[in-house]
């Protein structure tokens, strides 16, 4: 990814329901594409009287007409770091056997080691005794008058690189599912 965007939206210029809706909003950045396909991550913090927005991309955001909107190119260097503090709020889920339907994971110790599963995937570990999480919630949806449910974790610690590429396909892929809905975007702040 190659853009990195934050807008302060106040709660009262725009009406928003849930997470749907911020992802057919988004795409109010980019109007000369499809959404078939996304080339971007984003993550919304609700901060009382308005809304923050984290927006990865790898097309120039089109400054729409609501929010304050700052936008910057990453460094080419950015993702050279050993060590980030990192931050990452996902869909923690599992697959249950049977039904093959997935559910959502609330349990510390399974959220610990679904974390940890994701990391070594992605191309890091995450240091002893650095990591800590707020507990779960859950946020609904509306997506074709049908109510969905995901929830809501966000991880903070510190993270040690171990592969660079797959560490960088993660940072500009996402972590997890439902990364469509808001999840799954890693922030870092490169340790020096």
């Amino acid at each position: 990814m190659k853009y990195l965007s934050k807008a302060i939206v106040k709660k009262s210029e725009i009406k928003i329901k849930d997470s749907y809706d911020w992802h057919k909003k988004l795409w109010e950045c980019f109007p000369d594409c499809k959404d078939d396909d996304r080339f971007f991550l984003f993550r919304i913090d609700d901060k009382e009287t308005a809304f923050q927005i984290l927006l990865l991309s790898e097309k120039e955001v089109v400054i729409p007409s609501w929010g304050n909107w700052q936008s910057k190119l990453i460094s080419e260097n950015f993702l050279n770091y050993n060590f980030y503090k990192f931050e990452i709020k996902v869909n923690p889920t599992m697959r249950q056997n049977k039904s093959r339907r997935r559910i959502g994971i609330y349990k510390e110790s399974d959220l610990k080691n679904y974390i940890e599963r994701k990391a070594n995937s992605s191309g890091f570990v995450i240091e002893e005794k650095s990591l800590s999480f707020l507990p779960p919630i859950s946020e609904f949806f509306y997506k074709n008058k049908k109510r969905g449910k995901h929830i809501s974790v966000v991880f903070k610690g510190i993270l040690k690189v171990t592969d660079r590429n797959l560490f960088v396909n993660s940072f500009n892929k996402g972590i997890g599912s439902a990364k469509s809905f808001g999840y799954g975007m890693i922030i870092l702040q490169p340790i020096k």
